[in-house]
């Protein structure tokens, strides 16, 4: 699990709420919220508009916004290897 995506899983079950219900509140389905926990921002979140519903539905408190985007921004540069591409 990489760092967006364990975020977004700690965030989701500290509420007690399951990826259906949030895949219900994002408009998407639920297999599209198992890979944004799985994969993170490398791949499974690909709109700044998914972004903000996400992090409103997880009612992420704006202290911690930046602490999530930049999780999601070190997802993005990372190689498939693990690697941080150059």
């Amino acid at each position: 699990m990489t760092g967006f995506g364990a975020l977004v899983r700690q965030a989701r079950a500290a509420q007690g709420i399951t990826q259906a219900e949030l895949a219900r509140r994002l408009g998407v389905d639920r297999a599209y919220v198992c890979r944004i926990e799985l994969v993170g921002g490398r791949a499974a979140v690909t709109s700044a508009s998914l972004i903000a519903r996400l992090l409103l539905a997880l009612k992420v408190p704006a202290p911690a916004l930046e602490f999530y985007l930049l999780a999601l921004a070190a997802d993005a540069v990372e190689a498939p290897e693990g690697r941080v591409a150059a």
